[in-house]
């Protein structure tokens, strides 16, 4: 991930230029993290920029197929819920008519740009330094189909748009919220000046990945993880007197984190918003009651694992890169003051409706 960095922070410095335009709603917010992290995703994938961050002259293409996948991911949800199982692909239902429409139309529009960035693709494109892009890797190998390749780019492409900027989107509504920690972080970005977040810059600013973690415990970037039961399951609360509950194979359950991560038996005022916790290490935690949150399913936005998503690093590169530039170019704050939101978890991710809006100011 560290050699796209460069590919990453060309993004973001244009993402920050064009921050000022989308100071509307809150909607238009969150609608421009994702087109920032859709943009991001297309630069280390396909190695183009297709400037879908800009609020006037986007490809109504590519706003299209930001939208797409996070209809996809509403649809997705509402579909593993629904009573009906898979009655609903037999019986075709609209809710399932829409969800392949969708994707059907993201398979469309990553084949034009596959096709597109293969048509730009230059003769010495797998000689030209460290920077790749996947793309170029993937045709040098030779070891797939065109038709798989793009199946393939699909994939990341739709993966790298929500769940990425939907980590971002509640780590900017935090920082709104407490400016205090907003600045301390600020503070931190500043001394190291404009250079690289590469990994030794990011060690020199441990208030990022502690913001970033912090806001994970308070809103999962994920809504949980879904799993159908191979086998029967029994689930014992030995907090509560052993009260056990049995689950019968098949059943669909959903693990969130979200219980634990705001129990007040494990975190200190777990409603409220302090970084300083992750400031310390691992081992010094161990033995505490905080202990359990550092478990990997508790403390990964991206899971680990077999079903770990396979773009996890880059993701997490993308939301350190966009957080720490608009940190240091920016104060923000949520503008009027005093606004309240519903959690609400609609698809896959948690959103907050009414969404909150924003004040940015330029630091210089």
């Amino acid at each position: 991930a560290q050699s796209y960095l460069p590919a990453l922070e060309e993004v973001a410095a244009a993402a920050s230029a064009a921050l000022p335009s989308w100071t509307g709603t809150g909607k238009d917010m969150l609608d421009f993290v994702n087109r920032i992290t859709f943009e991001m995703i297309v630069k280390v994938i396909l190695g183009s920029r297709i400037n879908v961050i800009s609020r006037d002259s986007a490809d109504p293409r590519d706003v299209r197929f930001v939208n797409s996948t996070l209809d996809l991911n509403i649809r997705g949800g509402t579909l593993l819920r629904s009573p009906l199982g898979e009655w609903n692909v037999t019986l075709g239902t609209p809710k399932w008519r829409a969800f392949v429409r969708d994707q059907d139309y993201v398979m469309e529009r990553s084949s034009e740009l596959v096709q597109q960035a293969l048509e730009q693709r230059p003769a010495d494109a797998d000689t030209k330094g460290k920077y790749i892009p996947w793309l170029h890797r993937l045709v040098k190998a030779g070891e797939l189909s065109h038709e798989e390749i793009v199946l393939n780019v699909a994939g990341f492409l739709q993966g790298g748009v929500d769940t990425t900027g939907n980590m971002i989107y509640w780590n900017l509504i935090y920082l709104a919220m407490n400016p205090v920690e907003q600045e301390k972080l600020a503070e931190q970005l500043l001394k190291l000046g404009d250079v690289p977040l590469d990994t030794a810059a990011l060690q020199a600013a441990p208030r990022l990945a502690a913001c970033v973690r912090e806001a994970h415990r308070l809103t999962p970037a994920v809504s949980g993880a879904f799993r159908r039961l191979p086998a029967p399951l029994e689930l014992v609360d030995a907090r509560r007197g052993g009260v056990a509950v049995s689950l019968p194979a098949g059943v669909s359950c959903i693990f969130s984190s979200v219980g634990l991560s705001v129990d007040p038996s494990v975190v200190d005022a777990p409603w409220d918003f302090r970084p300083d916790r992750w400031l310390s290490s691992k081992a010094e935690r161990k033995g505490t009651a905080l202990e359990i949150l550092d478990h990997r399913l508790m403390s990964q936005p991206f899971s680990f694992g077999p079903r770990m998503c396979i773009g996890a690093r880059i993701a997490q590169v993308e939301a350190n890169l966009i957080l720490a530039r608009l940190v240091r170019d920016y104060r923000f704050s949520l503008e009027p003051a005093g606004q309240k939101w519903d959690v609400t978890f609609e698809g896959f991710f948690p959103g907050a409706s009414p969404a909150p809006t924003f004040l940015f100011t330029p630091r210089v």
